[in-house]
């Protein structure tokens, strides 16, 4: 209870802050506070929900998107969980674009929208970042887990045991390179010089000109 509001109607905060590195070097950051426990037991809900999909989507048992939604008092909460992850999306002379490093059966997914309901339909009023994609989602489901243990009054000893999911069907390193590697357009430095040196041209010409 924060010690402000009315005992009768108390309110929460529930948060937690992980900073440890990743295996790859990147720091993994998450950090939540949520001031409306209704929200907190959406998100929950959500990423539970995806947690129990996982393992479908590793097995193959589950080969489409799959759109996930909880909903607290005031917002829904949605996400688009992909049944294949990919490394990088290059685009086409058509305007498509095209998949490398495609990994099948690897669950994926980049954000968690926010939208509210009103007259006029579902309105979007933001989003919640997931910057290492699927990485990311099962570490704030850990997070989440952890918060969850803590209310349900989870031993200290056991709350300490708890590890976050890591997504099982992912590329090798030497995979990894070998994509980027193809996807590395080739740069003509001399050609850039020169496009620079005209650019620098064409601006002092405007200058004397004024």
């Amino acid at each position: 209870m924060d010690g402000r509001s009315d005992p009768e109607n108390p309110d929460y905060t529930y948060g937690v802050t992980l900073h440890e590195p990743s295996g790859d070097g990147v720091q993994a950051r998450t950090s939540i506070s949520i001031y409306d426990t209704e929200d907190f037991y959406a998100l929950h809900d959500l990423l539970t929900e995806m947690l129990s999909l996982k393992p479908l989507i590793e097995k193959g048992i589950v080969e489409r998107t799959c759109v996930i939604k909880a909903k607290s008092k005031k917002f829904t909460y949605v996400m688009h969980l992909e049944p294949e992850s990919w490394l990088t999306m290059s685009t086409n002379g058509d305007g498509t674009y095209t998949k490398n490093g495609v990994v099948k059966h690897s669950p994926s997914t980049n954000s968690i929208s926010v939208s509210v309901e009103t007259v006029n339909g579902s309105v979007t009023v933001g989003h919640i970042s997931l910057y290492s994609g699927f990485k990311t989602a099962l570490l704030l489901a850990h997070d989440l887990s952890v918060i969850m243990a803590f209310i349900n009054g989870v031993p200290a000893e056991e709350i300490i045991r708890m590890k976050p999911q890591v997504q099982e069907n992912v590329l090798s390193g030497e995979e990894r390179e070998r994509v980027l590697n193809s996807n590395w357009p080739e740069i003509d430095w001399d050609e850039v010089s020169q496009i620079e040196k005209k650019g620098i041209e064409y601006v002092s010409s405007l200058r004397i000109n004024i």
